[in-house]
C-alpha cells in the first residue's frame, strides 16, 4: 500500500530514496517515514471511500460521533507462546479502565472492539468499564475489515496498543476528523525490548496522537 501510494503521490520527487526496510520476515518503515507519509496527504489518500464502504462489505457498523473506541487487540489469540516476551501483552481490564478514567469523565460513551477474542475477557473489560460509570457498547460479529473500518471511523478518541498495527494504521488514516489517539505502550518484566514513548515531528499528529507508556508488573498484563 505504501509503495502504491508513493508511486502515485506527485508529491513525492521520484529520485528521493526509497524509504522501505525490507527482510525476510518483516517490511518496517520508520515513525519519521510516517510523518513524511502524513504530511504528504496519507489520511485522504487511504481513507475508505464513502460511496461503497457499505455495499462493498468493507464496513458495517460505525462508531457515533462521541463514542471513544477502544480495541483490545487480544494477541494471546494468535500469538500464545511468544506474546509475553515479544511484548504483545496488553493492559487489563481493570488497569485499562482506570486509564481511560485518567482522561475521561463518567457516563462517556465507550465502543469496545475486541475481534477474535476470547468472551469471557470481552465481558471483563465490559464490565470494568461499566464500574467505572462508562457506557458501553460491545461491537461483535464483524470481519477483521469491518472492525478496522469502525476503529478507522473514530471521531472523538481512539485507544489501542502501540503493537496493533489496526490501532496505529487507524489513527493516522482518521486524520483531522480524529479528535485524540491514545496509542499506549506497556514495559513489564516478562518483556525482552522495552517500549518508549513517541514524539511526532508533526505537529498535527503530535497534537491528536499521544504516545504514553505505562511500567506494570506481569500480573497487570495479559
Amino acid at each position: 500500500i505504501l509503495q502504491m501510494y508513493r508511486t502515485r503521490n506527485v508529491g513525492w520527487n521520484s529520485d528521493e530514496p526509497y524509504p522501505f526496510l525490507y527482510n525476510l520476515e518483516v517490511n518496517m518503515i520508520s515513525d519519521a517515514l510516517i510523518d513524511e507519509f502524513y504530511s504528504r496527504g496519507l489520511p485522504q489518500y487511504l481513507a475508505f471511500d464513502d460511496d461503497t464502504k457499505n455495499s462493498s462489505g468493507c464496513c458495517a457498523m460505525l462508531p457515533t460521533e462521541d463514542e471513544q473506541v477502544f480495541h483490545y487487540r487480544s494477541f494471546v489469540t494468535d500469538l500464545p507462546r511468544k506474546i509475553m516476551w515479544w511484548g504483545g501483552a496488553e493492559l487489563k481490564p481493570q488497569q485499562s479502565a482506570e486509564m481511560l478514567s485518567s482522561a475521561l469523565p463518567p457516563e462517556t460513551r465507550i465502543a469496545l472492539v475486541a475481534g477474535r477474542a476470547n468472551r469471557d475477557r470481552i465481558v471483563s473489560y465490559a464490565n470494568a468499564f461499566r464500574n467505572h460509570s462508562f457506557r458501553v457498547r460491545e461491537i461483535a460479529g464483524q470481519s477483521a475489515i469491518q472492525d478496522f473500518c469502525f476503529l478507522a471511523h473514530a471521531r472523538a478518541g481512539l485507544w489501542g496498543m502501540e503493537r496493533s498495527t489496526y490501532a496505529r494504521w487507524a489513527s493516522l488514516i482518521g486524520g483531522e476528523l480524529l479528535k485524540n489517539a491514545t496509542i499506549y505502550g506497556v514495559n513489564y518484566p516478562g518483556r525482552i525490548k522495552n517500549v518508549t514513548s513517541i514524539v511526532s515531528t508533526n505537529e498535527d499528529l503530535a497534537g491528536r496522537i499521544h504516545y504514553p507508556v505505562f511500567n506494570v508488573t506481569d500480573a497487570d498484563v495479559w
